[in-house]
């Protein structure tokens, strides 16, 4: 069985693939293949990789499949996922803005030899300046913590690297930017519903939120999430939070995102909620999670009424799917409400 399968979703990223290909061909370890799913792309993404990865497309280090369309981010990382998981010990899912340093694949299989019921793990992500090509020591990620209210944010992000993350742990959950998979691991949270692929990232989701979904999946299955600060790459993230988390600083960032994706990200919240939520832990919380929802509510009544609406619509129109998905969920629980509730601060 390969190793490692490394899975990257194109889409219109040429800019991006000579950096990102470059610095997975270049890895100390090389016991793994790369798969490219394009997902439609209208710039030059796909001849470039033929013209220049040839050799690699030859041996078959490398395969690409070009769709014709986009199926959207967990679209198109469930199709490679369905393409490599029957022969391969990880999956490393990758964004296209990503560039690793040498040693990050080493570095993580040393790791995993003596480390057993790991379901996922990232390393320290920093930030790259794409248009200086400049490689900094800002943190993009260090992992994903929930709050009580269930907010989730990612760690360090947009903190100067002073060594505050140099220890390896366990974590909440990883980002989707940038994270290696068991496949035994991803298998158990697969959802299967009759008349559709098996879904490993929630495609009623399309994007945003689905690192989360699924670290709350693996942890209600009982895998472990670490932390790895001696793997490390570098991402040009396109949206990113504040290093300021208060309520201020979150709407004001939220009004400079576009609204397609303050659609998708509110959505998802809820079919999050839905899909994991522990009713003992829900009771619990209720006063944090009602607040923030009820400030959510009304920012948006104010500020983006059609983008709740729209938002809103489309969850009671997908509530009954959603409900499916939880009781599958839910009857596959290995953990109880209390256990998970430890990586809720």
């Amino acid at each position: 069985m390969l190793k490692i399968s490394i899975i990257l979703v194109t889409w219109n990223g040429k800019k991006y693939i000579p950096y990102c290909l470059e610095s997975i061909f270049d890895q100390s370890f090389q016991d793994f293949k790369v798969l490219i799913i394009d997902n439609g792309s209208a710039d030059d993404t796909i001849r470039y990789i033929k013209s220049n990865y040839n050799l690699y497309l030859t041996n078959e280090k490398l395969k690409l499949i070009e769709n014709k369309e986009n199926t959207g981010f967990c679209g198109g990382y469930n199709q490679a996922i369905r393409e490599v998981i029957k022969d391969s010990e990880y999956i490393l899912m990758l964004n296209q803005d990503i560039v690793l340093e040498k040693n990050y694949l080493e570095e993580i299989v040393n790791f995993l030899k003596t480390h057993q019921k790991i379901g996922a793990l990232m390393g320290k992500i920093y930030r790259w300046d794409f248009e200086k090509n400049k490689k900094t020591n800002i943190i993009d990620s260090a992992g994903i913590k929930m709050f009580r209210n269930r907010r989730a944010v990612e760690i360090g992000q947009g903190e100067e690297d002073k060594g505050q993350f140099n220890k390896t742990k366990e974590i909440f959950g990883v980002t989707g930017a940038c994270s290696i998979f068991n496949s035994q691991a991803l298998k158990d949270v697969e959802i299967k519903l009759s008349n559709k692929m098996p879904e490993y990232l929630d495609e009623d989701f399309v994007a945003y939120k689905e690192d989360i979904d699924i670290s709350l999946r693996l942890r209600a299955y009982g895998w472990k999430i670490f932390f790895l600060p001696q793997a490390k790459a570098y991402h040009d993230r396109t949206l990113r939070g504040e290093k300021n988390l208060n309520d201020v600083s979150v709407a004001l960032n939220r009004k400079n995102k576009n609204k397609w994706r303050n659609f998708l990200s509110y959505k998802n919240h809820l079919f999050m909620l839905i899909k994991n939520e522990f009713l003992k832990n829900f009771i619990l919380d209720f006063p944090w999670i009602a607040f923030y929802e009820l400030k959510k509510i009304v920012f948006m009544l104010i500020f983006e009424f059609p983008t709740l609406k729209e938002a809103l619509w489309n969850f009671f129109k997908q509530l009954p799917l959603i409900i499916k998905k939880r009781k599958i969920i839910a009857s596959r629980r290995k953990i109880n409400a209390k256990e998970i509730r430890k990586w809720i601060s």
